[in-house]
């Protein structure tokens, strides 16, 4: 018989009858070889383990801890993390009674808990469970009080398994089952979790294996925290009658705003490079994209991604994570940039990466690339790029993950609209016009007055770069940013900056909106002297007249808004029209002084006041 048969023979059965209980022990001293085991390789946060004789099941699980469970073939032993759990269970469903576990790594040994039964230690060698179910679970707390290194994250590792079981008091199966065995919950919306049913009045508990991604409470009801995926298992606790049992379905939570996502767990998946060098890797359970062109010299590769469609979406932002490494006195802004481009253009476009990691003489930790805006490129599909250069005398390196694109709440700029009723305002961004508001351009002048054309009504869209005057009752106004590309209009004779800057015009007169010098008449007027070009505010417009149009005019009225015009200041005084009580004119720009002269006795319109004569 060849040693390792006889080895595993050894391992794996040692039955001992004891008196009437009928008590069976199996023994397991190889991890590895003993069981069979799933989501190792994977590094998953849950690995299951099946006896080579079928049975019993290690299941350990990183619950809501930061290191997955592992089984370490150098060690031959099962580590389970601080905040993790591992659960015995009898496939069988044949009632254990006592658990031995050999400690592997005593100076990380901490007072565990467990759901049923009792839990005993023989010095830092030895764990020991004891009790009557088919299956029991342990938990890890966060730090070790019982090793020497007290204080540290705690773990529970074991290289050898011991289990006992009363062969003579099996029980029932509580057929547990859910309803489906899995299901699918969006964020935001209303989810209705699969029915769990058992034959068995035992106690119930509910449990995710990851609660960052969602939650149960012990009626089953789930709470999404996160998009991901997640185990809820619901398990019952042995009676008299039946045996402890579990089931599970698994629950995969959608988040309706993200629109890509990429963690290069299963390799490059759909993105290109346009070299040989890119390619991926892990580390303690992290995935990238990673390149380092060592000992290459100087290189120039670009890492591309499938389409990314924002055809339907009216603002979006992209984050990923990101390593450095190696950089010495290089730049990571220039070695390690990132672009855009339509799907069907060859023209890249660059985006600023807002943060980087800080520079090390070797690999630093991943940080995340801070919020990217995207809403220009939104109404599109789109892909984005990594580039990555090196020189001959500097080859640096670079990991990627966790990409991210998502939905955003729409960009927003803020209009104030002062007590007259009226503003301007300029940017280089499309806006849409709130609800109760109106803007226009001006497109000529008439009888000192402006031409106005209201062409922006609520819900439509100033495109970007189009100075406009607004109507509006007065208080602040709260506009979306838009992404259309619609051109300024070229007849506006309104102009603006998005910073305080000096008024732009060749042979022009230029003009603010305000008040006349009797603080009553609003109009555009000189804000310099004899129309001299003037600071203009941010965001502001201003008119610009040449001087042929102008004809050294003051001020002109805002008559194209529908309202009594207003004229000029001569002297200090306002020029008005007058108008009779139909909305007939029957003076033009006179004194508001002299506006009753010469007619005779009635009631007039003088600067939008009925006056009577």
């Amino acid at each position: 018989m060849k040693t390792g048969i006889l080895k595993t023979f050894l391992s794996v059965v040692c039955l001992i009858l004891c008196s009437n209980n009928m008590l069976a022990q199996v023994s397991y001293t190889d991890m590895t070889h003993d069981f069979t085991w799933e989501g190792v390789t994977e590094k998953l946060s849950t690995i299951i383990g099946t006896s080579q004789d079928n049975q019993i099941k290690i299941i350990a699980d990183k619950n809501s801890g930061q290191t997955n469970p592992t089984v370490n073939s150098s060690g031959n032993d099962v580590r389970i993390y601080a905040n993790g759990t591992v659960t015995i269970e009898s496939i069988g469903k044949v009632a254990i009674t006592k658990v031995e576990f050999t400690v592997s790594n005593q100076k990380r040994l901490a007072t565990m808990t467990t759901d049923n039964g009792l839990l005993e230690y023989e010095g830092l060698e030895k764990v020991i469970w004891s009790g009557n179910a088919t299956s029991f679970s342990i938990n890890i707390p966060s730090k070790v009080d019982l090793g020497t290194e007290s204080g540290k994250a705690a773990q529970f590792c074991f290289k050898t398994i011991s289990i006992t079981y009363n062969s003579g008091t099996e029980l029932e199966d509580p057929k547990c089952a859910f309803s489906a065995e899995s299901a699918t919950c969006t964020l935001g919306e209303a989810f209705s979790a699969p029915n769990f049913t058992t034959v068995s009045d035992g106690e119930i508990t509910y449990k995710s294996s990851n609660p960052e991604i969602a939650t149960v409470d012990n009626s089953g009801n789930v709470t999404a925290i996160a998009a991901g995926t997640t185990t809820i298992t619901a398990s019952i606790a042995a009676t008299d009658t039946y045996a402890a049992g579990s089931a599970s379905y698994t629950l995969i939570v959608v988040d309706p705003s993200i629109l890509f996502t990429e963690s290069f767990a299963n390799g490059l998946n759909g993105f290109t490079s346009t070299g040989e060098l890119w390619g991926t890797g892990t580390y303690n359970g992290t995935s990238y994209a990673v390149i380092n062109a060592y000992n290459k010299g100087a290189q120039t590769e670009m890492l591309a991604s499938p389409s990314i469609d924002l055809s339907e979406v009216a603002n979006a932002t992209l984050t990923f994570d990101q390593a450095i490494g190696y950089i010495g006195n290089n730049d990571p802004k220039v070695d390690f940039t990132l672009w855009i481009k339509e799907e069907n253009s060859e023209d890249w476009t660059q985006l600023i990466i807002p943060n980087y990691p800080e520079a090390s003489g070797g690999w630093s930790k991943f940080v995340s690339s801070g919020e990217i805006a995207l809403q220009a490129y939104c109404g599109k599909k789109i892909q984005i790029g990594f580039q990555y250069k090196s020189t001959d005398e500097k080859q640096s390196g670079w990991e990627v993950t966790n990409i991210l694109v998502k939905k955003a709440e729409p960009a927003t700029l803020t209009i104030s609209v002062s007590d007259a009723g009226y503003a301007t305002y300029f940017t280089n961004q499309a806006w849409v016009v709130a609800e109760n508001m109106k803007a226009g351009i001006v497109t000529g002048v008439e009888n000192k007055n402006l031409t106005i054309d209201w062409k922006y009504a609520a819900g439509s869209v100033v495109p970007a770069n189009t100075a406009v005057l607004i109507q509006a009752d007065a208080k602040e106004y709260v506009c979306e940013v838009s992404n259309s590309e619609e051109e300024a209009p070229a007849n506006n004779l309104l102009k603006g900056s998005t910073t305080a800057a000096t008024t732009e015009g060749e042979n022009c007169l230029f003009y603010k909106l305000s008040y006349d010098n009797g603080g009553k008449n609003l109009g555009f007027y000189w804000a310099a002297e004899n129309g001299a070009a003037f600071q203009n505010e941010a965001n502001k417009a201003y008119l610009a007249l040449t001087t042929t149009v102008a004809k050294n005019v003051r001020g002109f009225g805002l008559e194209g808004d529908g309202t009594t015009g207003i004229g000029q200041v001569e002297n200090g005084e306002a020029l008005v029209n007058v108008y009779t009580i139909d909305g007939i004119i029957v003076r033009k720009q006179v004194k508001e002084s002299q506006a009753l002269n010469g007619l005779k006795k009635g009631i007039y319109i003088v600067n939008g006041k009925k006056v009577i004569k």
